[in-house]
């Protein structure tokens, strides 16, 4: 009995030695497949971590871009009420309202002078030297002390606010009432740039946490590079504005149309510790909207996107994460495919090995096998995706060189079509105006040539003066023109340009003209522009001086200038682009009948040849060139004996595109004579 229990034992350890291959086979597929499942859903969230930063880069850095785009607004403002302070807050709003009208991220514009405490000297400690104000930034210039007992003396009550009633920040609130606001002051005063600024207990209050205030400080002399601690110096006050930065965000992405993507923005730098200051959510996404923290955001999922933007001394992070749409579209199923394939052979070979068991030899070779042709198919899977990045990528490339190419056609079309019609003009003046003085020197050559000796010298001498009286006319006609050509080809640049500025200038210019005909001109507030400022002087110029030169007799001229930003409404109703600008010039003079509208805008074409007015007829092609050249239109109206308008649309901006083929250097443009049409 003892022996046959013996024998069993023996026969159950040789039953589980022999089924110990089986054993094997099927431990080493399972772990076989839990890595080969790793290794493939590793490399898939790597592939998509990466694709995840590629996606969001460019909403980044247009966030980034309209950011400091948006804080620059504040320098112009800053010039602005440096050259002409406000004296009324019904002014203020006036000068504010064009910068409320392109950012949208503005919340509100205001102007603090600075003035003198009447409490007396400060009681506050100074610093030490080896101590730097709260806040950020450096020790400013100069004695301690004198900065301290200099930031208890001043205070920056806020003389003009638009729009009002923005929380506390009110008319006659102190900024230097707030700390925080107060250090940002003296920042902005000591390194005279722009200073952001959040999370201050008073910008907290007046406008939530979502925003930032943007100070300028604003000096009687722009010039000066000192700062002096003894009463300030040179220092008038500052110009603060408040930016929500939430509608920048919106207004930074709008164009790109971010889809599957959580934008969340901190400031790092808050004086009350990390600070929302923005949130973009999917409509999917399980974020709350508000009191996210960093490790919400990371938690929320194993990709994600963290960004730090600096500017000044603020530093703001920028956590991006995809959503569970955006990680389902990018889902792949290879890890899967991956398993199933290993567990379909792992099971083939236990199936094999159970009825086998005997063929231990041919079992291991079949192990070999099976294994080489799984090594096999995971390289190809590898190649196989290898080989579709490097598709995509190549199509990428086709198609961004594509959209090059079909970009530079179109430019070089549009110069084919300019040159062209450029070409047909200069062939009309050829063959017509340059005709008629070349006959008359060639009639009168000849008949100096053949009747010299029988000619009376007095005749002789009349000969002569019409031959060089058709050769002056020659000269003028190649001059003029030079001048239309060196519109496109010698135009500078385009700037910023304050229209109200460069029509005053024009008056200045045109002042013995105005003196000598009793006119007047009036000129309302013009907007600004991005345009070439000298060759828009020469466009008012030359309609304010056809105006004067073809007044009705015995009336003297009466000229109006008035300017205004296109309405939606009204860039509909005129057919044009709603970032335009309209300027008309009206006057009272003889005017012209209605049919040659478009005739007076052509070269050498003078509707009064007869009147013994100067000019050369091609004052109003010069302006439609120039017109033309920044984008715009210009046209006329008129009555016979009741005057003229004429009528300008002006791009407010510009991109680089446009101007792009024009040269750099300043090369002004010879003022020609207006063509003489009223």
């Amino acid at each position: 009995m003892e022996k046959m229990r013996l024998a069993e034992e023996d026969q159950g350890w040789r039953r589980l030695l022999v089924y110990l291959p089986v054993s094997v086979v099927l431990v080493v597929g399972l772990l076989f497949s839990a890595l080969l499942y790793i290794d493939l859903h590793q490399r898939h969230v790597q592939r998509t971590q990466l694709g995840f930063e590629g996606d969001v880069s460019a909403y980044i850095l247009a966030f980034e871009l309209k950011v400091q785009a948006t804080l620059r607004e504040l320098v112009p403002i800053a010039f602005q009420i440096s050259d002409s302070p406000p004296q009324s807050a019904e002014r203020f709003a006036a000068m504010m309202q064009p910068y409320f009208a392109r950012n949208v991220g503005i919340q509100a514009l205001l102007w603090a002078p600075a003035t003198k405490n009447p409490i007396g000297e400060s009681q506050t400690r100074p610093l030490s030297s080896a101590e730097d104000p709260p806040g950020g930034g450096t020790r400013p210039p100069g004695d301690g002390a004198a900065m301290t007992a200099a930031r208890e003396e001043w205070r920056f009550p806020i003389q003009y606010i638009t729009p009002e009633g923005l929380g506390g920040m009110v008319a006659g609130f102190d900024l230097a009432s707030d700390p925080d606001i107060q250090r940002a002051i003296w920042n902005a005063a000591r390194r005279r740039e722009m200073f952001p600024i959040s999370g201050a207990a008073a910008l907290r209050h007046a406008a939530g946490t979502g925003n930032v205030m943007g100070i300028m400080p604003v000096y009687d002399d722009l010039t000066s590079d000192a700062f002096s601690t003894e009463a300030v110096g040179n220092f008038r006050g500052v110009v603060a504005g408040i930016f929500d930065v939430g509608k920048i965000l919106d207004a930074a992405v709008r164009r790109v149309k971010p889809s599957g993507v959580n934008i969340h923005i901190f400031d790092t730098y808050a004086p009350y510790g990390f600070q929302l200051l923005a949130v973009r959510r999917d409509p999917t996404s399980t974020l709350p909207a508000v009191d996210v923290r960093e490790d919400d955001i990371i938690a929320s999922g194993y990709i994600h996107f963290r960004h730090l933007i600096e500017f000044g001394t603020r530093r703001w992070t920028v956590f991006c994460t995809p959503t569970g749409e955006y990680l389902a579209a990018t889902q792949s199923w290879w890890p899967w495919v991956g398993v199933a394939v290993v567990l379909y052979f792992t099971g083939l070979l236990a199936l094999y090995l159970i009825k086998n068991i005997g063929r231990t030899r041919e079992i291991e070779a079949l192990v070999r096998r099976r294994t080489a042709e799984l090594r096999s198919a995971n390289d190809r899977l590898r190649w196989e995706i290898t080989e579709r990045k490097r598709f995509e990528q190549e199509r990428d490339d086709l198609l961004r060189l594509l959209e090059d190419s079909n970009a530079s056609l179109e430019r070089l079309n549009h110069r084919l079509v300019r040159s062209n019609e450029d070409l047909q003009d200069f062939a009309f003046v050829v063959s017509h105006d340059l005709k008629e003085p070349l006959r008359k020197i060639r009639v009168f050559a000849e008949r100096l040539k053949s009747r010299s000796e029988e000619m009376p010298d007095d005749r002789r001498a009349e000969y002569l003066e019409l031959i060089l009286d058709s050769t002056k006319r020659m000269q003028s006609l190649i001059a003029a023109i030079l001048d239309i050509s060196r519109v496109v080809t010698h135009g500078q640049p385009f700037r910023m340009a304050d229209l109200g500025a460069v029509a005053q200038e024009v008056l200045a210019d045109l002042a013995v003209r105005l003196e000598e005909t009793g006119g007047q001109v009036m000129v309302a507030d013009l907007p600004a522009i991005e345009c070439d400022p000298t060759q828009i002087r020469q466009v008012l110029q030359n309609l304010i001086d056809n105006a004067l030169k073809f007044h009705r007799p015995g009336v003297a001229p009466q000229i109006t200038v008035t300017g205004a930003i296109l309405s939606p409404e009204e860039a509909a109703t005129m057919d044009a682009l709603s970032d335009m600008c309209r300027i008309e010039v009206r006057d009272n003079g003889i005017g012209f009948d209605e049919s040659a509208s478009q005739k007076i805008f052509s070269l050498f074409q003078r509707l009064y040849p007869q009147e013994p007015i100067e000019g050369s007829g091609i004052g109003l092609a010069v302006c439609r060139k120039i017109v033309e050249r920044h984008g715009g239109t210009i046209t006329v109206s008129s009555t016979p004996g009741q005057g003229s308008i004429f009528t300008i649309l002006l791009p407010l901006r510009h991109v680089a595109a446009q101007h792009s083929d024009l040269p750099l250097e300043p090369a002004p443009m010879a003022e020609a004579a207006g063509s003489e049409v009223h």
